[in-house]
Order: C-alpha cells, then structure tokens, then sequence
C-alpha cells in the first residue's frame, strides 16, 4: 500500500503484475494458443523501458503533537539525550515546534530542576521566530528565580509587559513566593500592591506564602496582618481557612501554641471555618507541648472532641 499523496491518511492499492488476483479482480490462466499467437506477434517498433519496483515507503513520522509528547516524556525523565534526539528528529522530518511545544518542554525542565535548560530552550524558541506568551513569562520567572536570578525575572517581566504580555497572578504568585521565601519582606510588599493596583486579584496562593514568609523572618505580628488581610479581600470561606490554618502552624511552629489555640478559639467562623486541617494540626502541636506544659493536656482533649464533630459520625 503507498499513501495518498494528498496526506489524507487513506491507503490505495498499487496494482503490479501478479497482483490482480489479490484485490478481487479475476485473471485467465493464457492457454497454448495464446502463447503461439504472441510468439508470432511482430516486435513493438520500439522498446518500452523496464519501470523499476517503486522504493519502499518509509515508516509515517508521528505528527507534531506525538513527537512534543514525547520529548516532554523524555524531559521528565532527565534523559536530556533522548530528548535533544526526538527534537533533531522531529525538525529533519519537517515538523516545526509551536510555541505549545517550547512551553511543554520548558514546564518539564522546570519540574525536573533544570532550570538553565529552559532558558535555553526559550532561546531557541525566540531563534526560531515563535510567539512568547503569558505562559511562556511564567514558565521563564519560574526558572529565574529558580536560578536564584530574581532582577533578571523582574526585568523579564517588564520587558514582556512592553510586548503587550501582561502578567497575571501566577506571575506575582510565583515572584512573591520567591522573595517571601528569602526573607525579603520590603520586596513581598512592593510586589503585593503592585499586583493589587493592577486589578490583579490575590489568591489563597499569594497570601499565604506571604503569611509564611514574615514568620520564618520572626515578624509573627505582621503574619497576622496579612492573614486579616486575606480575610478581608479573599470571598470564599475554604480560601479564608486556608490561610488561617497557615498562620495557625507559623504560631505552633514558633512554640506559641496557646496563641494558636486562643487564635483558632477567636477567628474561626462560618466565613472561615475551622476544619480538618486546623484541628490535626492544633492536635499534633498539643500533643508535642503538652509535657512541658500540662495545662495543654486538656485542651488537647476538647480539640479531639471538636475534631469528632467536624468530621461526624464514623
């Protein structure tokens, strides 16, 4: 069978000698006096030239979306090698990568820790003439701030900002995670009303890793602060506790159990309600304190029976 030229995907049969009998058509066994009458037969006035077998038909390639799942297949699996292989392949088979594909390998190299990768392969994205998008800026910041490079993912920002990209919350996410993460509180803030003055709404994502951030820094209080805030700008109940429950382990984590315990007692409510999470973690900082502090003894009791009620009857 030999593929439509058209690329269709359909298969025709190719007829040759021999072969009518294969699709159905049916054919005469030439019976002696048909042999004579051709031998007799005066020669063609000039010879027909022998048509050479057609070349064997190379395996179909995959298509462009097969061969990018592959490579990321591969990236996820840190065979880098396999990977720069499939890509060589792809392009000699005429297949050029989208900006889909470059932002699929970029993730990949992100997930597996090989940050410096994915820029490069933004390079030969950019070589290659493909479109950035707001997913290609987060994918990049995400690998700069990865590689320690936090100015050179904000000047990205601001020079894809330039190109009509406009960041979004996973892009504030992301550098406001970094810069809690390192203690840098002025810069957490600065980005936080930078965000906010660009319509771009907080998440439970935003508040939290800033909630997080000032109390590996020691600033509890101002943990605090921001965990009113959220309660403030945040309309779901779930996303309300979840932050809560953050600043709930900041205090624990601190050995300020019984300020965790009065918090709980003072801020949960039906717009944000204490659940399974607080009291499993309220339980296991009671039950670690509570030799050297008795007096948790029984609070640790009314917590598990509260906890029974949240999660009702077995």
């Amino acid at each position: 069978l030999r593929s439509n030229p058209d690329g269709a995907g359909a298969a025709t049969p190719e007829i040759t000698h021999g072969g009518l009998s294969k699709i159905g058509v049916p054919t005469k066994t030439p019976s002696k006096a048909d042999k004579k009458t051709a031998e007799s037969a005066p020669a063609a006035s000039a010879a027909v030239p022998a048509v050479s077998p057609p070349a064997p038909v190379a395996h179909v390639s995959h298509d462009l979306k097969s061969y990018a799942a592959s490579i990321t297949k591969a990236i996820d699996k840190r065979d880098y090698t396999l990977a720069n292989s499939l890509l060589e392949e792809m392009k000699h088979k005429g297949l050029t990568p989208n900006t889909l594909s470059y932002n699929g390998w970029m993730a990949a190299y992100n997930r597996t820790g090989a940050p410096a990768k994915a820029l490069e392969t933004w390079a030969a994205m950019r070589e290659a003439g493909m479109p950035d998008n707001v997913y290609t800026l987060n994918i990049l910041v995400d690998s700069l701030c990865a590689s320690d490079k936090y100015p050179e993912a904000l000047q990205l920002r601001d020079e894809f900002w330039s190109r009509n990209v406009t960041p979004n919350v996973v892009t504030y996410n992301t550098l406001i995670g970094d810069r809690a993460a390192k203690g840098d509180l002025v810069a957490t803030a600065t980005l936080l009303a930078e965000m906010k003055k660009a319509n771009i709404a907080p998440t439970q994502v935003t508040y939290s890793v800033i909630v997080r951030g000032k109390a590996v820094a020691g600033d509890l209080d101002g943990a605090r602060d921001t965990a009113d805030e959220a309660m403030k700008d945040l309309t779901k109940p779930s996303e309300r506790a979840y932050v809560l429950n953050c600043l709930l382990q900041a205090l624990c984590n601190a050995g300020r159990v019984r300020d965790a315990l009065a918090l709980k007692d003072s801020a949960c409510s039906p717009s944000a309600p204490c659940n399974r999470a607080t009291y499993s973690l309220l339980i296991s900082a009671c039950s670690s304190a509570s030799d050297s502090d008795p007096a948790l003894q029984q609070a640790l009791q009314a917590l598990v029976d509260e906890r029974k009620a949240v999660d009702g009857p077995a």
